[in-house]
């Protein structure tokens, strides 16, 4: 808990602030290797530390000797934080025995417990995205409900229900009533029936075929949602599926259908927000997400009947709309 505490000050401080980040040696056992730093003004650096307890002893010549080589910056002003959860530090009701040169800072209950009159400056900022913080902790106990991704699985399942019946078949879809129904099928496109793009999306060929990429939708796609809001969760999942629909016109002639080109294009932008959050979110999730994109892949190729040109356009869809959502700061 304390290690995500750290990463979400890290995260927002970066994200409000401008404030930049620096790895720590080991050699300095702080709570954290990871701290903050910004530029005051054209010779001064703030440097935001986590420690690991108020009572260790710290060389701060050593350490200010070591920050003014590693930043080329002779002019810096140290800030340490310390976590504590109140009820294990036995702090008595007047905090008389905490430093004066440390900021206290409750964890588990979001609160700053004390700060010296040289960090008001910082502490303001501080505060400011702890005070986001409780609001986000008080939104998260409402508890987050992916609807879109819900109406997108109802959508297709009941598509898959009316297949089924003009199929005459709940196990097996038949290709002409896919067809008709709208599959990605291309003299129909080259016609200008592009529509086809966006339906084929909604169409299966089969129960097992809807029952795999349903099941990745539900695993995939509350994530996103989550990430990203509904609306960008939308613009992701249509960009995608309809890039997936583009590659597999241009690139394969057989008839096309299902949702695991968009999904794949939701794999593409966790993969975009690994990257670009690799900071806070560690390697290992960044190291796992590309081994998942890269196992469906391999998979795919193993398989027949499967659109891998569709699949690898679902996931250039998702990198791109993932990319341009992120830098562009469009909010939900």
């Amino acid at each position: 808990m304390k290690e995500n505490y750290i990463k979400y000050i890290i995260n927002e401080m970066c994200r409000f602030y401008g404030y930049g980040v620096i790895i720590i040696d080991d050699i300095f056992m702080f709570e954290s290797n990871w701290a903050l730093v910004k530029n005051i003004n054209y010779n001064k650096k703030r440097v935001i530390l986590f420690i690991k307890s108020d009572e260790e002893k710290y060389d701060d010549f050593s350490l200010l000797e070591y920050l003014q080589l590693k930043l080329n910056c002779y002019d810096i002003d140290i800030v340490k934080i310390y976590l504590i959860d109140v009820k294990e530090y036995n702090l008595e009701l007047n905090y008389t025995n905490l430093k004066d040169d440390l900021i206290y800072i409750d964890y588990k209950n979001n609160k700053i417990i004390k700060y010296g009159y040289k960090d008001q400056d910082f502490v303001q900022e501080l505060a400011s995205i702890i005070y986001n913080n409780e609001i986000a902790n008080k939104k998260e106990k409402e508890k987050f409900k992916p609807i879109i991704t819900y109406c997108i699985i109802s959508l297709n399942i009941i598509i898959y229900i009316v297949t089924a019946i003009l199929s005459k078949n709940i196990f097996y879809s038949d290709i002409n009533v896919l067809i008709h129904l709208g599959a990605k099928y291309n003299p129909y496109i080259r016609q200008g029936q592009f529509y086809r793009l966006i339906t084929c999306m909604f169409l299966h060929g089969g129960i097992v075929h809807l029952v795999l990429n349903m099941y990745s939708l539900y695993s995939i796609g509350p994530l996103v949602e989550k990430l990203y809001g509904k609306i960008k969760y939308i613009i992701i999942y249509f960009v995608s599926g309809i890039m997936s629909s583009l590659f597999s016109f241009m690139f394969s002639q057989g008839v096309s259908i299902g949702a695991s080109g968009a999904i794949f294009g939701l794999l593409g932008t966790i993969f975009v927000f690994a990257i670009k959050m690799k900071e806070i979110v560690g390697k290992d999730f960044l190291r796992n997400i590309t081994s998942v994109i890269i196992a469906n892949l391999i998979l795919g190729l193993t398989i027949s009947n499967i659109d891998n040109f569709g699949h690898l356009g679902g996931i250039i869809g998702g990198i791109i709309s993932g990319y341009l959502l992120y830098i562009l700061k469009f909010k939900a």
